[in-house]
């Protein structure tokens, strides 16, 4: 049931744009996609809020499982999408990959438009990274149901699917209804769709039944061995290879130094994981102190 192990030079690895330090500068944010993808950096990595609401709505536990709110309407969120359309053609090599699109709370149709442009403007270097959500105010406010998200999710990767590889397309549903409708221009490649979740057998079945790859969105003591050992026997229950599909983890380092991380890479290579994330949640707004940072990542881990 196992896949392979990897080392750290064979994992895809990738940095965060870290929304929460860069104003809208968009040159800062050029020179920061640009830095790390001069260092080697595989992926970029950008995280996906429309709204934020004030701290005084929640109420605890908030929504996702937190104790208090991961982020409020003081938090800047760029639109990724924006971002990344943006970016494209500020890089050359660099995958651009939603972490996480939350699928259900936007069009479906939009989001295929959306992302055939930015497929084609970035000559096929988008991942599109999607999952339910959490924030119930966020959905609330962008005028969806906050309920049934994951089997409107898995209704809208087939719709996205559909848009994406056929000229007209028919499809009837609770909430899609399209008859000799497509869009124009298809992407010229295929666009893979990752799922971004928890470790719930729920979310762990309709990764395997229906996603890319899998993107592990746990909280810090929630086992990922525990959770890749149950999506890798979900892979085979689906008559799927577990040894090819595509499994990203994340590591929060908030110095860039030597430490107990690096045994995490370790383990993280053990159960033969295919993308590596470590990252900070420094607010620093430096594009330059980001790429430095980025850059003694990357070195710690091509010296293991």
């Amino acid at each position: 049931m196992g896949a392979a192990q990897r080392t750290a030079a064979a994992m895809d690895v990738g940095a965060v744009f870290p929304q929460w330090a860069f104003g809208t500068d968009a040159s800062e944010i050029r020179d920061y996609a640009q830095g790390i993808e001069g260092l080697g950096y595989d992926y970029l990595i950008a995280y996906d809020h429309v709204l934020g609401v004030e701290a005084t709505r929640w109420d605890a536990p908030a929504g996702g499982g937190f104790e208090r709110p991961p982020y409020t309407a003081d938090d800047r969120f760029t639109e990724v999408l924006t971002l990344f359309s943006f970016l494209s053609a500020h890089t050359t090599s660099l995958t651009l990959a939603t972490s996480v699109v939350v699928l259900p709370q936007r069009q479906t149709a939009l989001v295929a438009k959306q992302a055939a442009a930015i497929d084609i403007f970035s000559g096929g270097r988008l991942r599109l990274g999607v999952g339910v959500g959490w924030n119930h105010y966020e959905y609330e406010g962008m005028g969806m149901p906050f309920g049934r998200n994951g089997a409107m999710l898995e209704d809208q990767i087939a719709v996205l699917r559909a848009l994406w590889s056929q000229t007209l397309v028919d499809h009837e549903s609770d909430r899609h209804t399209l008859v000799g409708t497509g869009i124009n221009p298809l992407p010229e490649h295929r666009i893979p769709i990752w799922v971004g979740s928890n470790n719930g057998d729920v979310a762990l079945r309709r990764t395997a039944a229906l996603a890319d790859g899998w993107m592990a969105l746990l909280m810090p003591d929630q086992s990922v061995a525990e959770a890749v050992g149950r999506l890798r026997g979900f892979l085979e229950e689906e008559g799927r290879d577990p040894a090819t599909f595509p499994i990203e983890a994340r590591i929060m380092q908030p110095v860039g130094e030597p430490g107990p991380w690096l045994d995490q890479v370790g383990e993280l290579e053990t159960l033969g994981i295919t993308h590596l994330v470590v990252f900070s949640m420094d607010h620093t707004t430096s594009a330059g102190w980001w790429i430095d940072y980025c850059g003694r990542i990357k070195d710690l881990l091509r010296r293991r």
